[in-house]
C-alpha cells in the first residue's frame, strides 16, 4: 500500500524540482527506441594509453579500461581525464542512465536537478551517489557496443554498490534485455547479484507527469533493499 504522506512529499518535491528547470509545457509522450548490442569493431587501436595496472585501484583499472577502448567511433569524443561515471567511489546506490551527452555529463542540468529532487526524497545523501552510463563515450545514440556493456560491468563490480536504479530505454536493455520499460519496471532482480531496479529517466518524467507515481513505486522498492525505509520514516517523525 502507497504512503501517502511520502508520495504527496515525493511530489512535492517534483513540483518545486520542474518550477526550477523548466518552463516548457510537458509533452504527451516520449518515443521507446529499440537497442542492439553492437560487436566491437576489429580495427586495430590508433593510440594507446600506457597503464601501470599494478598500482590501480579496482575503480582506476575501470577507467584505464574505458580510456584504451577503441572499438568504436565515439572513442575520439573522448578527453584524456574523462570518467565512466561520477559521484562516490562505494555508493549505497547506483543510477545509471542511458548515455553520455555531447558535452560529456551524464545528465543536462534540469534532469540532473530533477534526479537529484528523487534522491532527496529517498533520504539519500549525494555523498552515497553514484551515476553512470551504459553508452559509455558521450555523443553515441543506440547503438550499444559490446565493450561499453563489459566495461560497464566491471564498473559495477568495482562500485559494489548496494542497489542499482537502471533509468531510461538503453539502461532497460542491459538491465533485462527488454528496452520497453513499461513491461521491466515494478521488479526487484539482481544485476550482478545486486538488488535492482528499472524505471524512467528523468526527462521521460519531466515529459509526462503521469510517471511520477510508478517512479516513486520503482525507487522505494530500490531504496527499501538498503534502509531508505526507515530513514524516511525517521525523517518524518
Amino acid at each position: 500500500m502507497i504512503n501517502k504522506e511520502a508520495y504527496s512529499y515525493f511530489l512535492s518535491l517534483l513540483d518545486e524540482a520542474e518550477r526550477v528547470v523548466t518552463k516548457d509545457k510537458l509533452a504527451e509522450k516520449l518515443p521507446v527506441y529499440s537497442y542492439v548490442v553492437t560487436p566491437a569493431l576489429k580495427e586495430e587501436p590508433e593510440v594507446k594509453r600506457p597503464a601501470q595496472k599494478g598500482s590501480l585501484s579496482p575503480l582506476a583499472l575501470v577507467k584505464d579500461c574505458f580510456l584504451n577502448c577503441h572499438s568504436c567511433p565515439l572513442w575520439k569524443n573522448r578527453v584524456p581525464d574523462d570518467h565512466t561515471g561520477v559521484g562516490s567511489s562505494h555508493p549505497l546506490i547506483l543510477f545509471v542512465v542511458d548515455k553520455r551527452l555531447c558535452d560529456g555529463s551524464f545528465l543536462s542540468k534540469k534532469d540532473l536537478a530533477y534526479l537529484e529532487s528523487w534522491i532527496k526524497a529517498l533520504c539519500l545523501e549525494k555523498s552515497e551517489v553514484h551515476i553512470s552510463s551504459i553508452i559509455k563515450c558521450p555523443g553515441g545514440e543506440f547503438d550499444i557496443y559490446e565493450n561499453c556493456v563489459k566495461i560497464f560491468k566491471s564498473e559495477v563490480d568495482a562500485l559494489k554498490p548496494k542497489a542499482i536504479i537502471f533509468l531510461g530505454e538503453a539502461a532497460s536493455y542491459i538491465a533485462t534485455e527488454n528496452s520497453n520499460i513499461d513491461e521491466t519496471r515494478g521488479k526487484l532482480f539482481r544485476f550482478r547479484n545486486i538488488p535492482s531496479v528499472v524505471t524512467y529517466s528523468p526527462a521521460m518524467v519531466l515529459a509526462n507527469q503521469n510517471l511520477k507515481r510508478p517512479v516513486w513505486d520503482d525507487l522505494r522498492l530500490a531504496g527499501d533493499t538498503v534502509g531508505l525505509k526507515e530513514r524516511r520514516e525517521a525523517a518524518r517523525r
